[in-house]
This record gives structure tokens, C-alpha cells and sequence, in this order.
């Protein structure tokens, strides 16, 4: 992602669907600085349904490359899950 420096916040959606055997639920999403926040899908996902995680970087006090880390906790096989967001301010 290229974004334009001009001390605002970026969304990025990241949109998934359950695929698994049982509702899906998303009990925190923890970032890795206070710049990058996250909202998401409160109630359970159904099975086939889609849900969201929603982040929200503050590109406030932030120049050049950036990399962030969103580490997404649920009632999933894979309990903690890895988003992560690069991209470059101009």
C-alpha cells in the first residue's frame, strides 16, 4: 500500500468467511503499536457467513516504509492469527 502522508488514518478491511465446522469468535485483536487500531465482527460468524476486521493506522508522527502487526485471537484451530499491513508514506 502507497498512502499519502498527511497526518490522517488509513483503513484497511480485511474481509474473511468462516469455513470451518462451528461459529466463528473473534475475541480480541491486538496491534502492535498504538498508531494501529482494530474493530471487528462482535458476534458470532456462521458457518459460510463473512466477517471483518477492520483497521485503522494513524499515519500521524509515521514517515517512509511501515510495517504493522495485528494479531487476531478466536475460538479457531489456529487460535492466533497473523494480519499484518506494509506499505509506504509519501
Amino acid at each position: 500500500m502507497i498512502a499519502k502522508k498527511n497526518n490522517s488514518t488509513v483503513v484497511i478491511n480485511f474481509i474473511f468467511s468462516n469455513n470451518g465446522n462451528s461459529p466463528l469468535v473473534i475475541y480480541k485483536v491486538k496491534a502492535s503499536c498504538e498508531c494501529t487500531t482494530a474493530d471487528w465482527s462482535k458476534k458470532p460468524i456462521q458457518l459460510g457467513e463473512k466477517g471483518i476486521v477492520k483497521v485503522n493506522f494513524d499515519t500521524k508522527n509515521q514517515n517512509g516504509f511501515f510495517s504493522k502487526s495485528l494479531f487476531v485471537e478466536s475460538n479457531s484451530d489456529e487460535s492466533v492469527v497473523l494480519l499484518k499491513i506494509k506499505g509506504k508514506l509519501e
